[in-house]
């Protein structure tokens, strides 16, 4: 079975709007795809990636925390702190990640310090991939 293209996606949301559909999800064989007009209607965004027992515990012990997309995309860059050295507090907004022309904030989660800068502005990211790594104060 071939997998979903991009005429078909385009063709879906074209037709999704212009019925006043607020989400569509497409499947053919192992390829998905899932889109939400209205964000009233959206879904919980799924479950990190499950990491080791070893992990967590390395992660609890450190003052270094990461900052994770929770999309797929493109990062785009949206200010001054997103460098090494950059101070950033609970619910700044380091970037965003943008697929088909939605964008979803990357937001800091913790007060501290940027320590690692992990993608650059214009990168493509993946789910879970690590963004920044904030040395916590």
């Amino acid at each position: 079975m071939a997998p979903l293209d991009f005429a078909l996606v385009r063709h879906a949301l074209n037709l999704a709007k212009k019925t006043g559909m607020d989400e569509v999800d497409l499947e053919l064989g192992d390829s998905k795809f899932h889109a939400i007009f209205d964000e009233k209607a959206k879904k919980p965004a799924p479950a990190p990636p499950k990491q080791t027992a070893a992990q967590i515990a390395e992660e609890a012990a450190s003052n270094q925390k990461p900052i994770k997309s929770h999309n797929v995309g493109i990062f785009r860059d949206k200010g001054d702190n997103m460098k090494i050295g950059g101070e950033v507090e609970v619910g700044d907004v380091l970037g965003a990640v943008v697929a088909l022309g939605i964008s979803n904030d990357v937001v800091s989660s913790v007060q501290g310090r940027i320590s690692e800068v992990n993608v650059l502005d214009n990168e493509p990211v993946e789910y879970g991939q690590v963004i920044a790594v904030v040395e916590v104060q």
